[in-house]
């Protein structure tokens, strides 16, 4: 079995145009390293940047509805579960750093 060269993976599709951005840099950083890509590199490298992103995504929503100085329960419980999914995407992002051997 070969080793792939991150630089010659292509992002997959599904990804944003700022997602495919950050999957290159974050490759070329990686290959740089000294990081040896395992079958699954490109795909785990995918998911980690779109964990990020959907991180990014998730405080900015926070941040907004906290913005707007919330009044009714709904919209407290709402920066509650926002504040949970931040949590879980962080830790997801954290397991995925690990397997691709970044320090994050």
């Amino acid at each position: 079995m070969t080793q792939a060269d991150p630089l010659q993976i292509k992002a997959p599709a599904y990804l944003s145009r700022a997602e495919k951005a950050s999957f290159r840099t974050l490759s070329a950083q990686l290959r740089q390293g000294s990081v040896t890509a395992s079958p699954g590199f490109a795909d785990i490298l995918a998911d980690y940047v779109a964990v990020r992103s959907r991180i990014g995504y998730l405080g900015a929503a926070r941040a907004r509805l906290i913005r707007e100085k919330p009044t009714f329960t709904a919209d407290k419980a709402r920066i509650i579960t926002l504040g949970r999914e931040i949590n879980a995407a962080t830790a997801l992002s954290l397991k995925l750093a690990d397997k691709l051997g970044i320090n994050a």
